[in-house]
């Protein structure tokens, strides 16, 4: 079986998963307080309403909130695997630079501010 037969999973492109835990090991290494991130675990990783790439696209009033307030470390985690599974392998083309997640592409996670 391969990446493609494999129909029921959240994870668009081969890699998405290693993103999203890497993902959650950028948060234990930018987070001080790490008992906290215990506190924030969730299993909601619904960060926008409906269940498509083309809906997360088209509302993007999620990506006007608040990375560190408005987002649980699993919504984080989606939100990055998202952004990588849509635009992989090119990841500086130019829907990748101008998808509403990338903003927290660029200032949360390339500088390490949680």
């Amino acid at each position: 079986m391969t990446w493609a037969d494999s129909p029921n999973t959240d994870y668009a492109q081969p890699g998405s998963v290693f993103i999203h835990e890497l993902t959650h090991a950028w948060q234990i290494a930018t987070t001080w307080f790490q008992p906290g991130l215990i506190c924030k675990l969730s299993s909601n990783y619904d960060y926008y309403a409906g269940s498509s790439e083309k809906e997360r696209l088209a509302d993007t009033t999620w990506s006007t909130r608040s990375w560190s307030n408005d987002f649980n470390l699993e919504q984080q985690a989606h939100i990055v695997d998202d952004w990588y599974g849509a635009h992989y392998p090119d990841l500086n083309e130019a829907a990748a630079l101008t998808d509403p997640a990338f903003h927290f592409i660029r200032d949360n996670i390339r500088t390490g501010q949680v």
